[in-house]
């Protein structure tokens, strides 16, 4: 049995749900999950928690790259102890990390959310639009969507980081949407936005649905929302996916060569950053939102 260790950027519904794939792929191998990450997003507390994994013994880390640079010293100590090291969520530290689990590139997701937000458009006023934070993933989908809707010729107002603070993210929008009451879009990064966004429509005294919003992932409230149409879209990464294949593959390289995983999964050893395998995404509306409400019943 081997010993994984999930090191996260924080805590959280998205997390659980990763964490529930990979611990249901580990069982099926007899190997053990154990979850390491902040409350919070704190790249400094996570290195904390990188350390703490290979001091507690972990057979394989699986990280979450949320810094590019912090976590080169610990990757090294574990690569020199013979522990592999993997990324999901986040890539990063491709000279040493085996292999990465994700979706597609974070600007290729910014711009598919925009061609989402495009479809629905009416009038000719600003989108609205929340940043999260100038992490990698943040940033990449913020580019994409920005980028998709500059070349449309379409207005935008960016709202500034709330760096994944809720509160924060709902009392910003509400002044973006008082300030600019000809508003015919929302779109924000991370999968609490789009929620928010959803509140303060109904806080401002405008019709729930009347906005098309535009985000990502499937949080409790987002498919309550999606049903009711007050969300238009939101774009699924398929985290339980990315947990259970990262934890699947942790298994693999903790009980085998190294080289012949990487071989196995379709990757090169010393060329190592292309080793990617990126699970299939899917845009969830009021229209198909049972699908994945009948995913979810078989997954818990």
């Amino acid at each position: 049995m081997a010993t994984l260790a999930l090191i996260e950027k924080s805590q959280g519904e998205y997390w659980d749900r990763l964490n529930a794939g990979a611990h249901n792929a580990a069982r099926q191998r007899g190997d053990e999950v154990r979850i390491y990450a902040p409350l919070t997003v704190d790249p400094a507390a996570q290195l904390q928690q990188i350390n703490a994994a290979l001091n507690d013994g972990a057979d394989a880390l699986v990280i979450v790259a949320s810094d590019l640079v912090m976590f080169a010293q610990v990757i090294e100590r574990a690569f020199a102890a013979g522990v592999p090291v993997l990324t999901m969520d986040l890539d990063g530290y491709t000279d040493r990390r085996l292999f990465h689990f994700g979706t597609l590139p974070y600007p290729e997701l910014g711009c598919l959310a925009a061609e989402e937000m495009l479809a629905r458009l009416k009038g000719d006023g600003p989108v609205i639009v929340q940043a999260g934070s100038h992490a990698p993933g943040a940033s990449g989908k913020l580019k994409g969507f920005c980028d998709r809707l500059t070349k449309a010729d379409r207005r935008m107002v960016l709202i500034e980081p709330d760096f994944e603070n809720p509160e924060l993210a709902l009392s910003r929008v509400q002044a973006a949407l008082e300030a600019n009451p000809d508003a015919a879009g929302l779109y924000g990064v991370y999968a609490y936005h789009c929620n928010v966004q959803a509140r303060a429509v109904e806080l401002s005294g405008r019709q729930p649905g009347s906005l098309p919003i535009v985000g990502f992932d499937m949080l409790e409230e987002t498919i309550s929302r999606l049903s009711d149409g007050s969300i238009a879209a939101s774009i699924w990464i398929a985290e339980y996916k990315i947990g259970a294949a990262a934890a699947m593959a942790a298994g693999l390289f903790a009980s085998h060569s190294w080289e012949e995983v990487v071989e196995l999964l379709g990757g090169s050893f010393k060329e190592r950053q292309n080793n990617i395998c990126r699970l299939p995404i899917s845009c969830f509306t009021k229209d198909n939102v049972t699908d994945y409400v009948s995913w979810l019943t078989d997954h818990k």
